[in-house]
């Protein structure tokens, strides 16, 4: 265990000037007396007007998990995907107004906390660069409280970060933006990865890194930091630290410590040591502060309430439902976009509709569903839609691929095997079909990722939905030879695929990526016990529920004592069983209550409960050429365990 103030000493004796770049997130300007607002309630209030319709608020009686949301937004809602998701539905900027009370505060007032205090003086003091995704000025209000000269480069001026710093002044940048200057904000996943590529001129510039109130889950900040940034040592201050931290996944390149410490107390180990004056604060000492956070929130509500008024309730299933997928709850997204389906007129919002219906059906391992709908698409749909229908239609049918019936037991006992692609056969062929598609995708997608990492900034390029379809089949076709390499060979091509994706300005499949290398330790050690299970891991559910099912697999095969198989089945096998529900995966559902019975830890109420899973699994014959259905999934429910109860 890092002893925290000695890895403070450590850090201050080894700062070279000009080599320390200081990187702080929302976290700081949550104290008082600045009070920034919070990225949950800046997504409730939205979610309270798209939810408050009766219509919808309906739809939703019975799904408590996007009723929750509204009071509880899940820890992956950050406000840039939320709003992003809903944008393009409601076809209004929102994320440009919903910040707008951060202008009034900072450099206005003159507001800062101690927080800002510590990071501005630490700055000075070594002569240190300071990147902030934060929209507001409470540093600038330091700087000009202590009378420290400071630069500030803004996102739409990074083309200064190729210019020498002035060694007399801090240097800020807004690497998001700023609320004073309203059109640098973004919150575009296509604008937030371009300027992964804006950072370049810093590359080789820092060797030292001193981190707070930051989460590093931004998609172009973090991944910099870790590919690019030439950083070696890093010191992040993380009051909250826990084991799913981003810091905990930097780079082995990077000797990171992590100090579990507010950051008052890092402040007063460097007035011990020196750096920064003991006892001088000019933290303003008022009274009466802004109600920032609440004001923000009543704008969100009350700008989204007024848009969606304007709109066929068929666009706000669509937006709610976009919302809904980004974080991965796509049976409920599903459910809403069922209904949208029913009314819609308009063709356009229809094909709309039926391409995220596509991704939920996929997501909830109904592949053989997404692949018609798909293949209606690439025939039928909107040109604007027909690449990204062909490239989920292959997808589909790479799933379909990926699965192998045991046909050498009788007809009851069959099974559907996820990951086996072991017969010799079978591929060369399932590889051949893979690349000969791929070829066939690559022209076009190569030219839709040029052309949309041309738009401009908060401009949506009508080639960025497209380059990401491609990007993403990249990274699928990758997980699809996954299972036929070995686990080192799957390790260094992720590494050079990841950073690939970072150097294009994309970093969409480059999330996805990150999801396979959390597991890519587990996939290739046990087999994976489920029916369909997924190779491509869209969201944080799904994910997390096939991560326990490999680990109740591999925990369960190992278990010498009926003591280890009930831990398994309480924890990782529990757990599992939560996630699947909540994903809407049937099938790992029911590979999970396999598993209890297969070892002998299953509970009164199982059979019936595995049942109801195998009877939501589309099943197919992997011996035919065509999507066909081969059984009803209830008629492969083990048959013999029902003798056995």
């Amino acid at each position: 265990m890092v002893d925290p103030l000695q890895a403070v000493d450590d850090l201050l004796s080894r700062i070279q000037p000009n080599r320390l770049l200081i990187i702080v997130g929302a976290g700081i300007s949550f104290d008082y007396p600045a009070c920034a607002p919070s990225p949950k309630g800046i997504i409730s209030g939205a979610l309270r007007s798209l939810t408050s319709s009766a219509d919808i608020s309906a739809a939703l009686s019975d799904d408590p998990l996007t009723r929750n949301l509204v009071i509880e937004p899940l820890p992956q809602m950050l406000p840039e995907s939320f709003y992003s998701s809903i944008e393009a539905t409601l076809d209004y900027p929102l994320h440009h107004h919903v910040w707008k009370p951060l202008a009034t505060t900072g450099l206005d007032d003159g507001i800062f906390n101690e927080n800002h205090e510590t990071i501005v003086l630490l700055a000075q003091a070594k002569h240190a660069t300071i990147i902030t995704p934060n929209y507001d000025s409470h540093l600038e209000a330091v700087c000009e409280a202590w009378r420290i000269p400071y630069e500030v480069v803004h996102n739409d001026e990074l083309y200064k970060l190729s210019q020498p710093q002035t060694s007399t002044h801090v240097r800020i940048i807004k690497i998001h933006g700023d609320a004073k200057r309203i059109p640098t904000i973004v919150s575009r996943e296509a604008d937030l990865l371009r300027l992964f590529d804006a950072l370049t001129p810093l590359n080789g510039v820092f060797t030292d890194a001193f981190i707070a109130g930051y989460s590093g889950r931004d998609l172009d900040l973090f991944p910099w930091l870790v590919s690019s940034s030439s950083v070696s040592r890093a010191l992040w201050v993380e009051p909250y630290l826990h084991a799913e931290h981003r810091g905990l996944r930097l780079s082995p390149q990077i000797d990171c410590s992590m100090v579990k410490l507010p950051l008052s107390q890092i402040r007063s180990r460097l007035e011990s040591a020196g750096v920064i004056e003991s006892n001088s604060s000019r933290v303003p000492e008022k009274t009466v502060y802004p109600r920032i956070e609440s004001q923000c929130e009543r704008i969100a509500e009350s700008l989204v309430s007024k848009v969606i008024s304007k709109l066929p309730h068929e666009a706000r299933y669509l937006a709610l439902a976009n919302a809904l997928s980004s974080i991965g709850y796509h049976k409920s997204s599903y459910k809403l976009l069922k209904i949208a389906r029913r009314t819609s007129k308009d063709r356009v919002l229809n094909d709309r509709i039926e391409m995220l219906a596509v991704l939920n059906l996929a997501s909830i391992d109904r592949f053989a569903s997404a692949y018609k709908l798909a293949a209606y698409l690439t025939i039928n749909g909107s040109r604007h839609f027909r690449y990204q229908a062909k490239v989920m239609r292959e997808f589909c049918l790479q799933q379909y691929y990926l699965q192998r019936i045991q046909f050498n037991k009788p007809s009851a006992q069959r099974q559907a095997i996820y990951g086996n692609i072991n017969s010799l056969h079978r591929l060369p062929i399932c590889v051949l079909r893979q690349f000969i598609f791929l070829i066939a995708l690559t022209p076009y997608g190569i030219n839709a990722v040029i052309q949309a990492a041309k738009a401009a900034v908060n401009s949506r390029s009508q080639f960025y939905d497209d380059a990401c379809a491609y990007l993403e089949h990249l990274i699928r076709s990758y997980a699809y030879l996954q299972y036929v390499t070995p686990s080192t060979v799957n390790v260094g091509i992720l590494k050079r695929l990841d950073n690939w994706c970072h150097r294009v300005g994309y970093l969409i499949g480059a999330i996805h990526t990150e999801k396979y290398a959390s597991r890519h330790d587990r996939v290739d050690i046990v087999a994976t016990g489920g029916v369909f299970g997924r190779l491509n891991v869209l969201e944080d559910a799904l994910s997390y529920a096939i991560i326990k099912r490999d680990e109740a697999t591999y925990q369960l095969s190992h278990a010498t004592t009926l003591e280890q198989k009930q831990k398994t089945k309480n924890d990782a096998i529990s757990q599992g069983l939560c996630l699947a529900r909540d994903s809407g995966s049937a099938a790992i559902e029911y590979a999970l209550y396999r598993l209890k019975f297969a070892y002998k830890v299953d509970d009164p109420g199982d059979l019936q409960a595995m049942d109801v899973a195998a009877g939501a699994v589309e099943v197919y014959d992997t011996r035919k050429d065509g999507l066909t259905p081969y059984y009803k999934p209830l008629e492969l429910v083990e048959r013999l365990l029902n003798g056995r109860h």
